[in-house]
Protein backbone atom coordinates (compact mmCIF):
# COMPACT_ATOMS: atom_id res chain seq x y z
CA UNK A 1 0.00 0.00 0.00
CA UNK A 2 2.62 2.72 1.20
CA UNK A 3 4.44 1.57 -2.28
CA UNK A 4 0.86 2.14 -4.64
CA UNK A 5 0.48 5.84 -2.36
CA UNK A 6 4.71 6.73 -3.37
CA UNK A 7 4.39 5.88 -6.72
CA UNK A 8 1.43 7.83 -7.39
CA UNK A 9 2.58 10.62 -5.34
CA UNK A 10 5.87 10.81 -8.09
CA UNK A 11 3.51 10.15 -10.70
CA UNK A 12 0.95 13.13 -9.76
CA UNK A 13 4.46 15.38 -9.18
CA UNK A 14 6.28 14.41 -13.18
CA UNK A 15 2.69 14.99 -14.71
CA UNK A 16 1.61 18.50 -13.09
CA UNK A 17 5.48 19.72 -13.80
CA UNK A 18 4.98 21.36 -16.89
CA UNK A 19 6.86 24.20 -16.56
CA UNK A 20 9.00 24.06 -19.84
CA UNK A 21 6.98 21.75 -21.67
CA UNK A 22 7.99 22.38 -25.81
CA UNK A 23 6.77 21.63 -28.76
CA UNK A 24 7.82 22.10 -32.78
CA UNK A 25 6.10 24.39 -35.24
CA UNK A 26 7.06 22.90 -38.62
CA UNK A 27 6.06 26.45 -41.10
CA UNK A 28 4.93 29.95 -40.78
CA UNK A 29 3.00 31.75 -42.32
CA UNK A 30 0.77 34.44 -40.33
CA UNK A 31 0.69 31.61 -37.47
CA UNK A 32 -0.52 32.52 -34.09
CA UNK A 33 1.14 30.68 -31.12
CA UNK A 34 -0.39 30.21 -27.57
CA UNK A 35 2.21 29.63 -24.68
CA UNK A 36 1.70 29.10 -21.31
CA UNK A 37 3.70 30.65 -18.50
CA UNK A 38 7.42 28.73 -19.10
CA UNK A 39 5.81 27.27 -22.13
CA UNK A 40 8.09 27.10 -24.92
CA UNK A 41 7.95 26.74 -29.03
CA UNK A 42 10.51 25.69 -31.69
CA UNK A 43 9.91 27.14 -34.98
CA UNK A 44 11.96 24.91 -37.14
CA UNK A 45 11.85 26.87 -40.69
CA UNK A 46 14.22 29.47 -38.74
CA UNK A 47 15.27 27.89 -35.68
CA UNK A 48 13.63 29.71 -33.36
CA UNK A 49 13.30 28.95 -29.75
CA UNK A 50 9.78 31.05 -28.39
CA UNK A 51 9.72 31.30 -24.53
CA UNK A 52 6.80 32.77 -21.94
CA UNK A 53 9.63 33.56 -19.59
CA UNK A 54 8.13 35.76 -17.69
CA UNK A 55 5.43 38.08 -16.34
CA UNK A 56 6.55 41.56 -15.54
CA UNK A 57 3.78 43.85 -15.03
CA UNK A 58 -0.22 43.54 -14.28
CA UNK A 59 -1.43 46.63 -14.10
CA UNK A 60 -4.91 46.06 -16.29
CA UNK A 61 -8.07 47.28 -14.27
CA UNK A 62 -10.17 44.54 -13.08
CA UNK A 63 -13.45 43.62 -14.90
CA UNK A 64 -16.30 45.23 -13.32
CA UNK A 65 -14.01 47.90 -11.92
CA UNK A 66 -13.87 51.92 -12.80
CA UNK A 67 -10.33 52.85 -13.75
CA UNK A 68 -8.95 56.04 -15.15
CA UNK A 69 -6.71 53.99 -17.58
CA UNK A 70 -6.71 50.31 -18.98
CA UNK A 71 -3.84 49.39 -17.40
CA UNK A 72 -1.14 47.10 -18.83
CA UNK A 73 0.30 43.61 -19.08
CA UNK A 74 3.88 43.58 -19.52
CA UNK A 75 5.33 39.77 -20.55
CA UNK A 76 9.07 38.79 -21.28
CA UNK A 77 9.52 36.47 -24.25
CA UNK A 78 12.93 35.21 -24.83
CA UNK A 79 13.32 34.05 -28.30
CA UNK A 80 16.67 31.67 -28.50
CA UNK A 81 18.81 34.13 -26.58
CA UNK A 82 17.31 37.24 -26.86
CA UNK A 83 14.94 38.62 -24.33
CA UNK A 84 12.63 41.20 -25.16
CA UNK A 85 9.52 42.71 -23.57
CA UNK A 86 6.06 43.10 -25.19
CA UNK A 87 3.04 45.12 -23.73
CA UNK A 88 -0.69 45.07 -24.05
CA UNK A 89 -1.44 48.32 -23.87
CA UNK A 90 1.76 50.59 -24.36
CA UNK A 91 4.52 50.24 -26.81
CA UNK A 92 5.96 47.81 -27.87
CA UNK A 93 4.00 45.21 -28.59
CA UNK A 94 5.79 43.35 -31.00
CA UNK A 95 9.23 43.36 -32.54
CA UNK A 96 11.33 42.23 -35.36
CA UNK A 97 13.56 39.36 -35.27
CA UNK A 98 15.85 36.98 -37.23
CA UNK A 99 13.28 38.12 -40.45
CA UNK A 100 9.71 37.56 -38.32
CA UNK A 101 7.56 39.86 -36.43
CA UNK A 102 6.35 39.00 -33.16
CA UNK A 103 3.50 40.40 -32.00
CA UNK A 104 1.56 40.15 -28.89
CA UNK A 105 -2.24 39.83 -29.37
CA UNK A 106 -3.19 38.95 -25.61
CA UNK A 107 -2.53 38.11 -21.94
CA UNK A 108 -5.24 35.78 -20.27
CA UNK A 109 -6.83 35.61 -17.88
CA UNK A 110 -8.17 39.11 -17.75
CA UNK A 111 -8.09 40.66 -13.77
CA UNK A 112 -11.05 40.15 -11.45
CA UNK A 113 -12.06 42.03 -8.35
CA UNK A 114 -12.10 38.98 -6.77
CA UNK A 115 -8.06 38.39 -6.24
CA UNK A 116 -4.70 38.09 -7.82
CA UNK A 117 -3.82 35.56 -11.03
CA UNK A 118 -0.77 33.23 -10.13
CA UNK A 119 1.80 33.23 -13.02
CA UNK A 120 1.35 29.72 -13.67
CA UNK A 121 -2.43 30.60 -14.74
CA UNK A 122 -1.04 33.13 -17.77
CA UNK A 123 -1.25 32.09 -21.18
CA UNK A 124 -0.02 34.82 -23.87
CA UNK A 125 -1.18 34.80 -27.89
CA UNK A 126 1.67 36.00 -29.96
CA UNK A 127 0.93 36.29 -34.15
CA UNK A 128 4.53 35.34 -35.68
CA UNK A 129 4.55 36.40 -39.23
CA UNK A 130 7.62 36.69 -41.51
CA UNK A 131 8.76 40.11 -42.24
CA UNK A 132 8.17 41.71 -45.28
CA UNK A 133 11.15 42.63 -47.18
Amino acid sequence: MKRILYLSGIIVLFTSCQLNDSSTVTSLENHEIELKFGEQVFIQEKGLTVLFSDLIEESRCPESVMCAWAGNAEVAIQINSDDIRLNSYKDPNKVSISGYEIELISVTPYPKDTGGIQKEEYVVKLMVSKKSS
